[in-house]
């Protein structure tokens, strides 16, 4: 079973956090149509572990806030982004998009 493909919704987040959305709400709503695509790998991914069976994955679906949190955390731990209380995520120096 391959990885998720997180690169549409990693240029989305950065994209979001480079033009001042800094919160996770802000940022959440930018990334709707990439967390969509993210949403739909879990389905395939789902339906091959389960034997076609996609219904169930409906109930367990991630909340979009999540994704993007995870997401946000993983870009922060590759250096990409930092958070701090006053300022929310921002762009680490020195890193392009």
């Amino acid at each position: 079973m391959s990885k998720l493909n997180y690169t549409e919704l990693d240029a989305t987040i950065l994209t979001a956090i480079g033009r001042k959305k800094n919160n996770l709400a802000l940022i959440t709503e930018d990334a709707n149509t990439a967390i969509d695509a993210v949403h739909a790998q879990m389905i395939l991914r789902w339906q091959e572990a389960n034997q076609g069976v996609a219904a169930a994955y409906q109930t367990a679906r991630p909340e979009k806030f999540r994704i993007v949190d995870s997401r946000l955390q993983a870009l922060r731990k590759g250096g990409k982004i930092a958070y701090t209380a006053k300022a929310g995520w921002q762009l680490m120096e020195g890193w392009n998009q």
